[in-house]
């Protein structure tokens, strides 16, 4: 009977509000607490930008929740993760040698996050509102000249070039500037294959991949005077299985293996794309909950009085992943 039970709230939780606050909230602190226990430091480890990606989509989620309830404590935790990210010298895990210094990933996540804090209309610490605005402006400056010196797209790292990380780059600056300002439209070119598909990176043999895809449809869909229904249509019959209601994404057009982009793949279907496809689903206004509802299931979440975590403490950005895409269905 318990386990009918478990499986029973366990999937009704992302669809009753009050349920779903309570898990946010208990996943927040859990977050919190690995954070100021050395989480970020460990991701690292883990991921190329472990450190500045985890940081980055945890203080997102923090934003996102706080303008859907207001809770003043979540609003704390949110000064208390900036703060953290702009003391962490995050820029030492990137090439300081690229155009702009330290690449495409840190300048563009840092620069969306930054854009993302200053969009609150509460601020409770003067001397860090400052600091994020000079941050910001430092970021926009180094981006906006980059992509305007090069006509073209951006490295993350020496040799590497990853359309997501400049298309999250050229969201970031689109908040202030036009595409136009900086041949935005021209440069995005370099991103599509003859079929109009979203390159994974432009330097590797297989290049179409749907975990990327779904996080670069994220950002282009949050872009000025971009319409990207054909290429999010494109997307969904490539890579997108539905079953009722359900929608699964795959990694490869074809088949491939995993990796840290892909995380595990099941039967072809790639987790990480299919948990970032929730986001973009909350993003374009389709239906997010039996898929949401489903990994909520898969993570075998387990709640505590204070906590809530995943994968028995296993899979750190699972946790991370589920919590941003939680705070999105408000």
């Amino acid at each position: 009977m318990g386990i009918f039970v478990y499986i029973f709230l366990t999937l009704v939780t992302p669809n009753v509000k009050p349920l779903r606050h309570s898990a946010i909230e208990r996943q927040i602190a859990y977050l919190n607490q690995q954070f100021e226990s050395g989480l970020a430091d460990k991701m690292q480890l883990v991921y190329p930008e472990g450190k500045l990606f985890s940081f980055a989509i945890f203080e997102l989620s923090l934003i996102e929740y706080f303008q859907n309830s207001n809770n003043q404590e979540i609003r704390f935790l949110i000064d208390q993760n900036m703060n953290r990210m702009l003391n962490d010298s995050l820029e030492i895990d990137f090439n300081q040698n690229l155009t702009p210094e330290y690449g495409a990933f840190y300048n563009g996540w840092m620069l969306w996050v930054m854009n993302e804090y200053l969009g609150l209309n509460d601020f409770n610490d003067p001397e860090l509102l400052l600091r994020v605005k000079a941050k910001k402006d430092t970021l926009s400056i180094n981006l906006l000249d980059s992509f305007c010196k090069l006509s073209g797209p951006l490295e993350s790292h020496f040799s590497s070039v990853w359309p997501a990380d400049n298309l999250v780059a050229m969201a970031a600056l689109n908040v202030d500037y036009e595409l136009s300002d900086f041949d935005g439209a021209d440069i995005m070119r370099n991103f599509f294959n003859d079929e109009g598909e979203i390159l994974h990176s432009l330097f590797e043999g297989e290049n179409v991949r749907g975990s990327s895809t779904a996080l670069s449809l994220y950002f282009l869909n949050q872009m000025k005077g971009l319409d990207c229904g054909q290429l999010t249509s494109n997307f969904r019959q490539k890579f997108v299985d539905n079953y009722f209601g359900v929608r699964l994404v795959k990694e490869y057009p074809d088949i491939g293996g995993e990796d840290f982009d892909s995380g595990p793949i099941i039967f072809g279907y790639g987790a990480v794309a299919s948990i970032v496809n929730i986001k973009l689903m909350t993003k374009i206004g389709e239906n997010p909950y039996p898929t949401l509802c489903l990994f909520n299931l898969l993570g075998i979440p387990i709640s505590t009085w204070s906590y809530k975590f995943y994968l028995f403490e296993q899979e750190p950005m699972f946790d991370i992943f589920m919590l941003w895409n939680f705070v999105s269905i408000d």
